[in-house]
């Protein structure tokens, strides 16, 4: 069929991306794609007019239903009926025209109904059928009913207006989705593109598990009370003008779950539960120069790890935007020069909320609000020629590089202080 080699082709594009190595394996993909020798949009007919059919059956039921409001004349609510009550027959042979043709295009085992003569045939079966059911009538219209006393109505209507639009909004929005393939893969091709250019590398993500081991370590982890999770993670190489190190890229994401009361619209106070789920972006990378160290710019962020005192920098633009805890005062003062509490002011300019850490570990984590790996396209595989031309370009993640700029300064003034030979970094963050 048709739609199986459409998956089929979909799947080993999808496959192709993975596999990519560079830019260039990209660009060729999506030339490829231009011309691709086989089919890639999806047939839906059968799918397409079980799904109008549906709306058109919900639509008529509320016609129905409002119809001493609408006063239509006799001859409309006439053929409106003749519509309604033929569907005992025609909505079933629809149904199965549907449900056979996506089973034959999922199971290669049903070659014998391949053939869309086989298919109508065993759809004309079943219209017959139900049409010499005896009852069939009495048990179709019983359902609608049903439903229309669950919502606590006594028009039969109802429940066929119900029925009939979620299906039909259902189904037309599966088919929706299913027919703008190409717009999640031009996303996932563009990512990758990204990763190309700014010499990032994804690596499995850590899941809850990294989340765990980070918050031993780190304030900004120990966020969320329902779950957390690195969900994910890539590594990269700096090479600045004056250090180089390696460093982790990462997605924090975090649930926050409540209970709370409210007044429905009869009066009465009831309880519900309010579950809010976050992101965090931030990198990690070894930090020799300091330790046990908060700054932290996120008023949201409550929880202090470093239980020491409290430390003002010389910058009250600085000390305006961090309130700093460490264990050692004389720590902070060694880091914290003019010219690394100017970079850092800087980059709370540019990014949202920034709390900076240095972990009893030497470890730094920078995370912001920013999400950092936010790629925007202008074009994707609807035209194939102008995506391919823009993914050949050099695409650069400017919040992340922003944030190494802040970690090279960092690395170069604390070397300058404490009069030391920049160590060559090789970043062994946990996980």
């Amino acid at each position: 069929m048709l739609n199986t080699q459409v998956s089929d082709n979909i799947r080993a594009i999808r496959r192709e991306v993975e596999a990519a190595k560079s830019q260039q394996d990209l660009v060729k993909l999506v030339q490829k794609i231009e011309h691709h020798p086989g089919p890639l949009d999806y047939r839906d007919t059968w799918s397409q007019l079980f799904a109008w059919g549906s709306l058109c059956l919900g639509g008529i039921g509320l016609v129905l239903m409002f119809n001493f409001t609408l006063n239509l004349p006799a001859v409309v609510t006439n053929s409106l009926d003749l519509i309604l009550y033929s569907s005992n027959v025609w909505y079933p042979m629809l149904l199965l025209m549907m449900i056979l043709t996506l089973a034959v295009e999922k199971w290669n085992q049903l070659s014998l109904l391949s053939p869309l003569a086989s298919r109508l045939v065993m759809a004309l079966l079943l219209g017959g059928l139900c049409w010499f059911t005896p009852n069939w009538w009495y048990w179709y219209v019983s359902y609608f009913k049903l439903i229309s006393q669950v919502i606590g109505v006594t028009d039969m209507m109802a429940g066929i207006a119900i029925h009939n639009l979620i299906f039909g909004s259902l189904i037309m929005s599966l088919l929706y989705r299913r027919g703008r393939w190409r717009e999640p893969v031009s996303d996932r091709i563009f990512i990758r593109d990204a990763l190309f250019n700014n010499n990032l590398k994804e690596i499995m993500a850590g899941g809850s598990s990294l989340a765990h081991q980070l918050a031993a370590d780190f304030s900004e982890f120990n966020r969320g009370n329902h779950s957390r999770q690195i969900c994910a993670r890539y590594q990269g190489h700096y090479q600045g003008g004056h250090c180089q190190f390696d460093y982790y890229l990462y997605r924090f994401q975090y649930v926050d779950k409540r209970t709370e009361q409210y007044t429905d619209g009869n009066g009465e106070r009831k309880t519900r539960t309010v579950t809010i789920t976050a992101y965090r972006d931030g990198i990690l990378v070894k930090f020799p120069y300091s330790n046990a160290l908060c700054l932290n710019g996120d008023s949201n962020l409550t929880s202090k790890r470093h239980c020491g005192a409290q430390y003002r920098g010389a910058s009250n633009a600085f000390n305006r935007v961090f309130d700093i805890m460490a264990e050692d005062p004389q720590t902070a003062a060694r880091l914290l020069s003019p010219a690394i509490e100017e970079s850092l002011t800087h980059l709370a300019t540019k990014l949202e909320r920034p709390v900076i850490e240095i972990s009893a570990n030497n470890e730094l984590c920078i995370a912001v609000d920013n999400t950092l790996l936010a790629v925007k396209r202008r074009y994707g595989l609807t035209k194939p020629k102008a995506f391919a031309k823009e993914i050949s370009e050099h695409y650069e993640l400017q919040e992340i590089k922003q944030m190494l700029a802040c970690v090279d300064d960092m690395l170069r003034f604390s070397d300058n202080n404490f009069k030391a030979e920049a160590p060559a970094f090789a970043t062994q963050i946990k996980g």
